[in-house]
């Protein structure tokens, strides 16, 4: 019976031990024989019962202490008798340990408090004896006290004698009365008979000797605090408390009423299409509130209920004293919504809300920002035009690209799957990648994925864990004009990935992808011609961490051997209207131009591409080739810059007829014989041109 009672109080000590150290099950019963036979160098494994232990490694069947401080604690029931174990250097045995090397064993009656009972340095290794462990002993530990570099020790063969049993009386339980308070609690008990102290452990720390009552303050109200109370006797003729007394105890606010008032000012202004702020001003009175409840709902948010706290949901918040401001967002667009706010004190089964008369306000979700549609351009001459659109659903101006194209002769593609990349669990082994690509995933627990549905075409697909991570192109000897990706939304929605392009002197901006814009997995494309970025040689893709991950593949890159240049001015800003009018344009020349409408700081996807082409200048003389040049002088007409076999017809006045003559050498030269008038008309294939001229130089 005895020794069942002295196993029990070292149970209840042994909780000591779970803190901070690994592998402790239970206590052991003497006699203890344990060879660690089983150990390996991955490590020392599942211990034998009774045996703890922090910082151990192993080698072939045996401990390896390699740190200093690694300790091993055997915790045992009983008396121990003589004690012996096998203590190597590196894994030799005996060995020699160094002057250097301090290797202590220690006893405990109960697991806090340590005494050395043997210390080993500039001594022979082999099979250690000690017979001086005390009666009431029931902790063993053996510690690597100092550790030089280059030095482990190893430990294995323990044996402990069982030594006899304890003829002491176990003392009853102390009956504890546990007192919440405000942050804190009190514990109160009678006297045991024959008790000469009490052992406390608060909260699974560490045992403290206190007396009745004790009071633990600084605590957080609302959170449940263990605690175990045991009698001691003096050891010899009383023992330990058998059960020890054990329970919980959680301090408490006091309560208060409900708040005095509601909050006031309270607006709601709609952000976006999914979007809307609340904000207000706290209430005042004698009794303020802890927080406030604020509730949305497309018809009428329902009433909260005292003693029921409502947790925080799409619709729900919780917001503190102090903060007066919620954000509401995931909502649906161009939908109405209604708002309460409720105050409240205390919290729990005590909260308390002030019910009644609350606050109320409404607003809209924004309409989402549209894509404008491009038509066909107008009043086309040989100088300008004009550029139209459809309107896009709440765009308040538009940017209009306009841009010219230079070049021909086909595109070319570059994709990069990944398939370079050799797996290493979830992290890259070896990777090979496109010629002038460069890649960076930083984590050291994932950087792929290779799992169903977590890449595109092939396994494996490109993992951003880490702000910073990136993927950028090579650089291309023409503008690209597609950009591509699959990705997919890993754990998470705050995240975001800026897309910039590179257009050989400064990087711009194309697009920056929140993760829930990659909810769904699929290709993302960006068109860059459309989009008005022109001349991007190079791209780059920079993850910014908040929450969750994203999974990339199959980058695709097409470019080409054409390019575009915006002109002077673009993109050209408009506001209240759905045209721009472009003037002092290149005659005969082929313009493209876009829409990007704009709310704001938000901009919409550019709109589909639309070319115009300015008409032939009827303007002579302008000095463009293939447009005509004429002089006259000395009564002759001269005419320059004619294309092949253009014909030049020269008429009077009255219209009569008066020379034709077919280009030679891209020139014409026709007497006039006398001062007057003249109509000249010119054909160069499609193109005519008529003119008057006066001859007045004879």
């Amino acid at each position: 019976m005895n020794k069942i009672i002295i196993s029990f109080k070292t149970i209840l000590l042994a909780v000591i031990l779970l803190v901070g150290s690994v592998n402790a099950f239970g206590q052991a019963t003497l006699p203890v024989n344990a060879t660690f036979s089983a150990v390996t160098s991955t490590g020392p494994g599942t211990m034998p019962t009774g045996f703890s232990h922090t910082g151990l490694a192993g080698y072939a069947g045996s401990l390896k202490f390699d740190t200093q401080l690694d300790f091993l604690i055997l915790n045992f029931t009983g008396t121990p008798g003589a004690l012996s174990f096998d203590l190597g250097v590196n894994n030799t045995f005996p060995g020699t340990i160094p002057t250097t090397v301090t290797f202590t064993v220690q006893e405990s009656d109960n697991g806090s408090s340590y005494t050395d009972v043997a210390n080993y340095s500039n001594v022979a290794g082999g099979t250690k004896s000690i017979s001086t462990l005390k009666s009431t002993t029931r902790y063993i530990k053996w510690i690597f006290t100092i550790k030089p570099s280059g030095t482990n020790l190893s430990l294995k063969n323990i044996t402990l004698a069982d030594g006899g049993t304890s003829s002491c009386t176990p003392l009853i339980a102390p009956t504890v009365t546990p007192t919440a308070g405000n942050t804190q609690a009190t514990l109160s008990w009678g006297a045991v008979a024959n008790a000469s102290s009490y052992t406390l452990i608060w909260n699974g720390g560490t045992p403290e000797t206190v007396t009745s009552p004790v009071t633990k303050t600084g605590l957080t109200n609302g959170t449940s605090y263990s605690y175990s109370v045991m009698a001691v006797g003096e050891g010899t003729t009383y023992c330990a408390t058998n059960p020890t007394a054990t329970g919980n105890v959680t301090p408490t606010a006091p309560a208060v009423g409900e708040p005095t008032n509601h909050a006031t000012a309270f607006i709601a202004v709609a952000n976006s299409g999914s979007q809307i702020t609340l904000t207000w001003t706290d209430a005042t009175g004698a009794i303020a509130p802890a927080g406030y409840l604020v509730k949305a709902s497309t018809t009428t948010p329902t009433a909260p209920a005292d003693g029921t706290p409502e947790v925080d949901a799409a619709l729900v918040k919780n917001i503190a004293q102090g903060t007066q401001t919620a954000v509401f967002t995931g909502l649906s667009a161009s939908t109405a919504y209604n708002f309460s706010i409720w105050p409240y004190s205390n919290s729990g089964a005590a909260i308390d809300y002030k019910i009644g008369s609350q606050p109320t306000t409404s607003t809209t979700t924004e309409t989402p920002l549209g894509v404008p549609v491009a038509t066909t351009a107008s009043g086309i001459s040989s100088t300008g035009f004009t550029a139209n659109w459809d309107a896009a659903a709440s765009a308040t101006s538009y940017d209009v690209n306009v841009y010219t194209k230079t070049g021909g002769g086909g595109s070319a593609i570059e994709t990069e799957s990944f398939s370079g990349v050799t797996p290493s669990g979830n992290l890259i082994g070896s990777a090979t990648y496109l010629t002038g690509w460069s890649v960076s995933s930083q984590s050291t627990s994932r950087q792929i994925y290779t799992t169903a549905t977590n890449f595109g075409i092939a396994s494996p697909s490109f993992a951003f864990t880490l702000t910073a991570d990136y993927i950028e192109t090579a650089t291309y000897p023409s503008s690209i004009t597609e950009f591509s990706f699959w990705a997919k939304q890993q754990n998470g929605a705050t995240s975001s990935t800026l897309i910039e392009g590179y257009n050989g002197s400064v990087w711009i901006t194309i697009a920056t992808l929140s993760n829930a814009d990659v909810a769904t997995a699929g290709t993302k494309t960006f068109d860059l011609v459309t989009l008005g970025k022109t001349n991007i040689v190079k791209l780059k893709m920079t993850f910014t961490k908040v929450a969750g991950n994203l999974s990339i593949d199959d980058v695709k890159v097409t470019y080409g051997s054409s390019s575009s240049t915006p002109i002077s001015g673009s993109p050209f800003t408009v506001s209240g209207a759905t045209s721009k009018t472009l003037t002092g344009l290149t005659p005969e020349t082929t313009y493209y131009y876009t829409v990007v409408a704009k709310k704001g700081a938000e901009s919409s996807v550019a709109s589909n591409e639309i070319s115009a082409t300015t008409s032939v200048s009827t303007a002579l003389n302008n000095g463009k080739v293939g447009v005509p040049f004429i002089t006259t002088a000395k009564g002759i007409l001269t005419v320059n810059q004619l294309a092949a076999n253009s014909t030049v017809r020269v008429y009077d006045a009255t219209g009569r007829m008066l020379a034709t003559k077919v280009s030679v050498n891209g020139s014409v030269q026709i007497p006039l014989q006398v001062a007057g008038v003249y109509t000249v008309r010119i054909a160069a294939g499609a193109k005519n041109w008529t003119l008057k001229v006066v001859n007045s130089n004879l």
